[in-house]
């Protein structure tokens, strides 16, 4: 299985036909309520395509856990390996199974603005290694308005030169250190949360960033649920 993250224009359908997957499937699996996308999220893309994976049988598993967490069946399990039968899977047993879940590395990135030359330099040798790079010049006011703090085109730029998707990264962070009222100003306001969703998505759109990345800290116990919520 894969994960991929929405970007701007990218629609469900463009997405199935791209990975060969029907848009039902990418729905049931994402447990998705409508096939309405917004920027920034995480999808997980089946590959109906099966790879044999190896595995220990541990004490009390069954071909039907070990069929349900690999995306597979019990029968698909025993017709992969002669010999086991699933009233007698003994612990330490290593069978294969067909699943089409399958590993990918995906990376991440941090980066200010101000770094400059450094981060071009960086983007130019590792871009290939690099899936995305959360770019942190943002903040937002206690009514919930973002804002950007420093020219951040330039980086954005490099990052579609080198192929690596740029990310929003916006924190709780004024006059140098991370701002417990200010989140808790904001999260406990569905006016002020519904200012921030906007404002942020208004800079996706308009800089041509591929999602965001939060990097709310220090929220106040009492406001925790609302951050849940957002």
């Amino acid at each position: 299985m894969t994960i991929i993250i929405v970007k701007k224009g990218d629609s469900l359908w463009e997405i199935a036909s791209n990975n060969k997957v029907a848009p039902s499937r990418i729905i049931e699996v994402n447990g998705l309520e409508s096939t309405a996308l917004v920027p920034g999220l995480a999808l997980y893309i089946p590959n109906e395509k099966s790879v044999n994976r190896r595995y220990l049988i541990k004490s009390q598993d069954t071909l039907t856990k070990i069929g349900s967490r690999f995306g597979t069946s019990a029968a698909a399990i025993m017709e992969a390996n002669t010999g086991i039968y699933a009233n007698s899977l003994k612990v330490g047993t290593e069978i294969l199974i067909p699943s089409p879940y399958k590993n990918q590395l995906i990376t991440l990135g941090f980066a200010f603005p101000t770094s400059g030359g450094v981060v071009f330099e960086t983007l130019e040798q590792n871009g290939d290694k690099l899936s995305y790079l959360a770019i942190v010049a943002y903040s937002f006011t206690r009514e919930g308005n973002a804002y950007v703090d420093g020219d951040d085109l330039p980086l954005i730029a490099k990052c579609e030169q080198t192929g690596v998707t740029p990310l929003l990264m916006i924190r709780n962070f004024q006059d140098g250190d991370f701002d417990a009222d200010l989140a808790g100003d904001v999260l406990a306001s569905s006016e002020y949360r519904t200012n921030l969703i906007n404002s942020m998505l208004n800079f996706v759109r308009e800089k041509g960033y591929g999602g965001v990345s939060m990097d709310i800290e220090f929220i106040p116990p009492a406001r925790r649920s609302d951050y849940v919520l957002f």
